[in-house]
């Protein structure tokens, strides 16, 4: 039931289930929102299909066949939340989409592979992997008739290499492991380095160890997302073994239904406050002008953040924006419990449940009335206008390219520029042409595109923004990649 609906975002919800449903078959009618990620957003949607497919599977046969020992896993989900906290961290990090133009022998690589992949790849291994491939070793044990515990992640890939399972390990070096860990690096011009630790030491390529952490991403994000399909689908199993789903999952579910453009939810974090009483810290920011359309989305995220993440004794909503100072909101946990129980649809009677029945909010900048009104037609259109174009004007008329120019880029030879690109056929499966003929049709649109969006990156004082085009060439893929693997091969 949703009390304050997101008008704003209703079309692309409803677009977004459309895309979710034709990507996972098996979900309901009315499927998780915060699924969209592992369609549009980079690096999740890059997520290793296989290891998605065989959490699930091994989830289910879990269930069928040691339904007590999964409840158990469950009940004490504390590491499966640590793990999901930590992969979200992961995705936020701003290097998953490299330009192809660095030098792998430069110092700087060397210092990005220091700073960025290293530690990375070390608490992704320490604070995801390890925890998202354990239940693949407890079935392991679990069938032979033992109990599983106190297994590190040198244990877990061990038993999983002997397994069906080894593919999810390609990825975890232990030598490298130890060496990032205990300071066992060291760094040669040839673009090799050296990991060493007490019995063994390992020279690998920069690329080498950027792939791994890659591949490692992609393989926990796959884990992460076989896992949160197993919790939507079998939410009976939860509610009947009186078990909470994953906070994170939750979480997410609420930033998706909440979000629009201007809304941001960032993270959330708990805290005990006075009376030894608990409270979910929710980071919001927002660049509304309208107090109004604050206090709505507020009120909101407020009236939803129980139903996602319940049995907190206060829900503190921190806000924060350029037009205003630090504000905040704070509602009463055990009140709003009480109004869902109760199927309460009076909007009136959660006024009630807002501390003080105060949002801490002063915007520096006030305007007329119409100007917000205007201003919330426009967020409007921006939102659904590209999504209605697509779905109901372009596919109509199949007029709709089947390709997205990825990358591009220019360096200039003499008085000409020349332009190197990658671009993606996309939804092969519903197309009718094969790829060569794609390419042979659209030809003279991906040239005159790729020129336009190369171009646009560039300020009006740049010379490269009005020299001709001398050379230009495109590598053709029939699947996406991340922009570092793009360029290389076509």
């Amino acid at each position: 039931m949703t009390i304050l609906p997101n008008h704003l975002m209703d079309y692309s919800h409803k677009n977004w289930k459309e895309l979710i449903i034709k990507e996972f078959p098996n979900t309901t009618s009315n499927p998780s929102l915060s699924l969209i990620k592992y369609i549009k957003s980079s690096p999740e949607k890059f997520y290793l299909k296989k290891a998605s497919c065989d959490i699930c599977n091994l989830l289910n046969d879990f269930k069928t066949n040691y339904n007590s020992d999964l409840v158990s896993f469950f009940r004490n989900n504390y590491d499966i939340t640590t793990a999901l906290k930590t992969l979200n961290e992961m995705n936020l990090l701003d290097f998953h989409e490299r330009p192809t133009n660095i030098k792998k022998n430069d110092i700087y690589f060397f210092r990005f592979i220091d700073t960025k992949i290293h530690p990375n790849y070390l608490q992704l291994i320490e604070g995801a992997f390890s925890l998202l491939i354990y239940p693949f070793a407890a079935f392991q044990i679990i069938s032979k008739g033992k109990k599983a515990g106190g297994l590190d992640v040198f244990n877990i890939v061990e038993i999983l290499q002997k397994t069906k399972y080894s593919y999810l390990t390609q990825s975890y070096n232990n030598t490298i492991r130890n060496g990032v860990a205990h300071g066992g690096v060291s760094f040669y011009a040839s673009q090799d380095i050296k990991y060493f630790d007490k019995k063994k030491e390992l020279i690998a390529s920069v690329y080498d160890i950027t792939k791994k952490f890659d591949d490692l991403l992609d393989i926990c994000n796959g884990l992460a997302c076989g896992l949160q399909l197993f919790c939507f689908e079998n939410v009976d199993f939860f509610q009947k073994n009186n078990l909470q789903l994953p906070q994170p999952f939750m979480i997410d579910e609420l930033k998706y239904s909440c979000e629009t453009l201007g809304w941001k939810i960032i993270t959330s974090l708990e805290s005990n406050i006075t009376g030894s009483r608990k409270q979910l810290n929710l980071y919001t920011e927002n660049t509304f002008l309208d107090r109004r359309k604050l206090d709505y989305f507020v009120f909101k995220t407020g009236v939803e953040i129980e139903k996602y993440a319940p049995g907190y004794d206060r829900y503190f909503i921190s806000l924060k924006s350029k037009f205003s100072h630090q504000g905040w909101a704070a509602f009463v946990g055990e009140e709003l419990k009480k109004l869902r129980l109760k199927n309460e649809t009076d909007i009136s009677k959660f006024t009630e449940v807002l501390e003080d029945k105060l949002i801490f909010f002063n915007p520096r900048i006030k305007l007329p009335g119409f100007i917000y009104k205007i201003s919330t037609l426009i967020t409007s259109f921006k939102i659904n206008i590209p999504i209605h174009w697509e779905n109901e004007v372009f596919k109509k008329l199949n007029i709709k390219s089947p390709f997205c120019i990825r990358s591009t880029q220019i360096h200039r030879n003499g008085f000409y520029n020349v332009i190197n690109g990658s671009v993606v056929i996309e939804n092969q499966d519903s197309l009718k042409d094969s790829v060569q003929e794609i390419i042979k049709k659209y030809a003279k649109k991906i040239i005159k595109k790729s020129i336009k969006l190369a171009k646009k990156n560039y300020s009006i004082f740049n010379p490269k923004k009005y020299l001709p085009v001398g050379y230009i060439r495109m590598t053709v893929y029939s699947k996406d990649f991340k922009l570092q693997y793009l360029g290389t091969s076509g």
